[in-house]
């Protein structure tokens, strides 16, 4: 019974922390005035351009998730990335370049990672809605860096349910009044300290190598596959992609990007690839179809080298989806 009261006192002061509004270093917005304080400010935080997927630290299942950090001031100071692999969550703080160029760096980040249960506003103790000893740390960060990563193990419970995160960034200002303000997440043009949906995590099916994909025909999503302007059955495809080339490089491509296609088709992601994808489908459009002869000192497979080796190291997991496991 007492280590239950003493996890809830320390989760009711710990998500009081995340939701405390400083608009300067002394001034604390109360909570039952938080609410009209944020609504002030909610044209400061709409100004902003469409958000871009900062360079990720480790290598996502699905497309990440991304939120804005900004002050009660009205200034944006950088980005919260939210992705998963197979063992950990990871939240990605980044300072925008252009003040990391001026010495801005990153202090101490504040992170709840938890599930809840009709919990109707933060702040509020949820009692007996947290479930399954939530992740409730602060931490501090050593030589002002521009980019943190907090790495969360995944538990059962975070693949069973969807769940709740909450955070704050505390950061350095190399010169200002204010020398260490704290940023806060936007979401939707409003500053929050929480997300309006619970994260779910993505499902790591991971990439399978050409290798995988013909020797695993019940794992095709698909019955057919089109690569360049021709479609292909299944076995027909897999037959071709068994097929020796003997120095013809359209079996080559054929085989990588019928890998990648397939890759994509099981819901990997596939930012870094949709491009190549399509690079290569109008290649085989042009100098197709497969066995039509193409060598390797030849100038048209120069032109799609670089897009073959792109579309190799996708399968392989080494771009922006993990390996699969088996």
């Amino acid at each position: 019974m007492k280590a239950k009261t003493i996890l809830k006192l320390s989760l009711l002061f710990m998500i009081l922390g995340l939701i405390s509004c400083e608009k300067d270093s002394s001034e604390v917005v109360p909570l039952d005035q938080e609410e009209d304080f944020i609504l002030k400010n909610l044209e400061l935080s709409s100004e902003s351009d469409p958000l871009e997927i900062p360079e990720l630290v480790y290598i996502p299942c699905g497309i990440p998730q991304v939120f804005e950090l900004w002050s009660f001031e009205g200034m944006r100071y950088g980005t919260v990335t939210v992705y998963n692999d197979n063992e950990f969550l990871y939240i990605q703080y980044d300072i925008l370049s252009s003040l990391a160029q001026e010495g801005w760096g990153i202090l101490q980040t504040y992170l709840f990672v938890g599930k809840y249960e009709d919990w109707p506003y933060p702040g509020v103790d949820p009692g007996s809605g947290w479930q399954n000893d939530p992740v409730i740390v602060i931490e501090p960060h050593t030589g002002n860096p521009a980019t943190v990563v907090r790495m969360v193990p995944i538990a059962e419970w975070m693949e069973e349910y969807c769940f709740v995160i909450a955070t704050k960034a505390k950061l350095n200002n190399p010169a200002g009044a204010n020398p260490n303000p704290r940023a806060f997440i936007n979401l939707n043009g409003e500053l929050s300290y929480i997300w309006d949906n619970e994260y779910c995590l993505e499902k790591c099916l991971g990439t399978g190598t050409i290798g995988y994909w013909k020797n695993h025909p019940d794992a095709w999503p698909v019955d057919e596959i089109t690569i360049g302007d021709v479609t292909y059955a299944k076995n027909d495809a897999i037959g071709i992609m068994k097929t020796p080339g003997k120095g013809d490089k359209t079996y080559d491509l054929f085989t990588q990007l019928v890998a990648a296609k397939l890759n994509v088709l099981i819901g990997n992601n596939s930012e870094c690839i949709n491009d190549g994808i399509d690079t290569a489908d109008g290649w085989m459009s042009m100098y197709g179809p497969v066995g039509n002869g193409i060598k390797a000192n030849s100038d048209a497979w120069k032109e799609i080298e670089s897009i073959h080796k792109l579309l190799d190291d996708y399968n392989n997991g080494l771009l922006c989806a993990p390996h699969r496991d088996d």
